[in-house]
C-alpha cells in the first residue's frame, strides 16, 4: 500500500447493468473505490482487564519474546506502546460491492387480463449482498473510516407490482 494514499479515495466507480429477456428482467448496481487507506482499528491500548473483549485477530501472530518474527506489533498496555501511532492500523480500503440486485418477471398480458389486471410483475431484490475487500477479518466496512460505525445492512425483499 502506498504511503501517500489518504482516507479520501482517489478512484470511485460504479456500474449499472440491466438485462431483459422474455418477461424476465435483471438489474445490477455495483460500486467501489480504490487508492484509499484509513485506520481500520481503534487506537486504544491492549488492556483486557479494563476493556474486556478484544479483537483476537490483533493477537494472532503478534510479536512476543517467544515470537520475535510475528507479523503484528506487540500489544501495548499504554498509549505509547504497541500499534498506536504506527502504519499498522492503516488498511487498504479498496472494495467492490454489489450494492443492489433485482430479478423480476412480468406475466404476459393474456394471463393477467384473465384476473382483470393490466400488469403484474413479481420480483426479488437484494441490497448489500456481498463485498470484495481485504477487511473481512477485522469486521470493518471499507466505506467507513473507523470501526465505530455499523456496516451497511443486508436487505432482501420479495415484491409484487400490480397495475390496474
Amino acid at each position: 500500500m502506498r504511503q501517500d494514499w489518504t482516507a479520501t479515495p482517489e478512484i470511485v466507480f460504479g456500474l449499472n447493468m440491466n438485462f431483459d429477456y422474455k418477461g424476465f428482467d435483471l438489474s445490477l448496481n455495483w460500486q467501489g473505490q480504490s487508492r484509499a487507506k484509513a485506520p481500520g482499528l481503534q487506537t486504544f491500548n491492549f488492556d483486557p482487564v479494563q476493556w474486556g473483549n478484544f479483537n483476537p485477530w490483533l493477537l494472532e501472530d503478534g510479536w512476543t519474546p517467544d515470537n520475535p518474527d510475528g507479523s503484528k506489533p506487540r500489544p501495548g498496555l499504554t498509549s505509547t506502546e504497541g500499534f498506536n501511532g504506527t502504519e499498522f492500523i492503516y488498511f487498504d480500503r479498496t472494495y467492490l460491492r454489489l450494492k443492489n440486485i433485482q430479478l423480476g418477471y412480468t406475466l404476459p398480458r393474456n394471463v393477467v387480463s384473465k384476473i382483470r389486471v393490466d400488469g403484474c410483475r413479481v420480483y426479488l431484490s437484494g441490497t448489500n449482498l456481498f463485498s470484495i475487500d481485504k477487511l473481512k477479518d477485522l469486521g470493518v466496512d471499507p466505506e467507513q473510516i473507523t470501526q465505530n460505525t455499523v456496516p451497511p445492512e443486508r436487505i432482501i425483499n420479495l415484491g409484487l407490482t400490480l397495475t390496474f
